[in-house]
């Protein structure tokens, strides 16, 4: 009883720090997030029941954060699981990435919808700072990415 209670509070404060995967049950934690292994590892004990309700408008804010968790922890396929329309390649060496974001005035109607973002964006060495709006789409149960709403924003990370 004991270790269940003390499993339960550890997945809940991770919970609370952290966002969850795609792949996981919990698609906000990127790959190279610090507590990725020791959360997946709680998440597939049997007595754990993980129970989180999430907001569509915290869902979509998260997928755009987690295309460029993805990025920053060099595994882009991890973006792709947030994204839909994307290009068939990525560039092959994408280097070092970091960002601030900041995902506002989150607008949903069903099946799409609009965020606006603003980035500060570098990519090895060069900072880049953008404004604009993206694309939102409900696919597979979860909120994507448009690709195409990216690239407009000019970044040099998006071929």
């Amino acid at each position: 009883m004991k270790r269940t209670t003390a499993v339960a509070i550890i997945v809940l404060i991770l919970g609370s720090l952290a966002p969850v995967t795609a792949q996981t049950p919990f698609p906000d934690i990127a790959p190279c997030h610090w507590a990725a292994d020791a959360v997946n590892e709680i998440a597939g004990m049997p007595e754990v029941e993980i129970e989180r309700a999430r907001t569509s408008v915290y869902l979509a804010q998260n997928a755009v954060q987690q295309v460029f968790e993805g990025l920053r922890c060099g595994t882009p396929e991890w973006s792709q699981a947030f994204l839909t329309g994307e290009p068939a390649t990525w560039p092959e060496e994408l280097g070092t990435v970091d960002f601030s974001l900041q995902v506002s005035n989150v607008q949903l109607a069903q099946d799409t919808g609009t965020a606006q973002v603003n980035l500060s964006l570098i990519s090895d060495g060069q900072s880049v700072d953008r404004s604009g709006q993206v694309d939102l789409v409900f696919d597979e149960g979860l909120w994507r990415v448009a690709y195409g709403s990216l690239a407009q924003l000019d970044l040099p990370i998006f071929p």
